[in-house]
């Protein structure tokens, strides 16, 4: 490990925290213990995601899991409060992950609301289910988007390394460079085997293994990740809606 730097990632909800969180925790599980199948999601948010509150109130010690990664994970914006930009201000690194924003309103809305209300799920399940044509999903975007706008905004631009959901989803580049901030030298075989374990389709499977082995109802499994999933459920007035706010905010430059 790179002489302990340590890292803050840094993402609004739905936008690829935990799967980055996951890949970066397999590599190391590989590594220092050598792990011959993947972590789960409760995993790494035991592993990576820490009481921000305690920590503050502690006076901020950096305290990591031996084995894994010195990356602390979360979803609050650095600059929420006094307190947590300085808390957030500790570490060597910065890193921001943002995501398209028509696909962070789907899983927003599918985490947020579809996952509590069982009369949604079973429309949900239904295929070509076009959302645009739902008030409540509509509603949702309207209220959510601002939000995931101005966490973009706030930090994005502070970010030592800043990562696309959308990019990470069709090559390496970008989770190397997270890797770089923490290792010498990237082990490639390692490397592989961990992009092979935090694949969605595996860590689908594993995640209804366990549930299986628990008894318990299996209904809200990891999602497919896909990027561009929008352009199934969404007519064009709510894309255009999404693209005139998502442009005027310019959050692509």
């Amino acid at each position: 490990m790179k002489n302990m730097t340590t890292v803050l990632l840094s993402g609004y909800y739905q936008t690829g925290n935990t799967w980055v969180g996951l890949l970066l925790c397999n590599y190391f599980n590989i590594l220092n213990f050598n792990a011959t199948e993947s972590l789960l999601k409760i995993d790494v948010i035991h592993i990576l995601e820490h009481n921000i509150k305690k920590e503050i109130e502690a006076h901020f010690p950096l305290n990591f899991k031996d084995g894994f990664p010195s990356v602390y994970q979360t979803h609050n914006s650095k600059f929420k409060t006094p307190e947590k930009t300085k808390f957030f201000n500790q570490f060597d690194k910065f890193v921001y992950l943002y995501r398209n924003p028509y696909d962070t309103m789907i899983s927003l809305f599918y985490n947020q609301v579809v996952k509590k209300n069982k009369s949604l799920w079973k429309l949900y399940l239904i295929k070509n289910l076009f959302l645009s044509d739902y008030d409540i999903f509509v509603d949702f975007v309207n209220k959510k988007l601002q939000s995931y706008i101005n966490h973009v905004k706030k930090n994005k631009p502070y970010a030592d390394l800043v990562l696309n959901y959308d990019d990470l989803r069709k090559n390496t580049i970008g989770f190397r460079k997270l890797l770089e901030l923490l290792v010498d030298e990237i082990n490639e075989d390692i490397f592989t085997k961990a992009l092979k374990m935090s694949s969605f389709e595996n860590t689908r499977k594993m995640e209804t293994k366990k549930k299986q082995k628990e008894n318990e109802l299996i209904f809200f499994k990891t999602r497919n990740g896909k990027s561009g999933q929008y352009k199934e459920v969404m007519n064009l007035k709510l894309i255009d809606f999404i693209t005139k706010k998502w442009e005027d905010a310019k959050l692509n430059e």
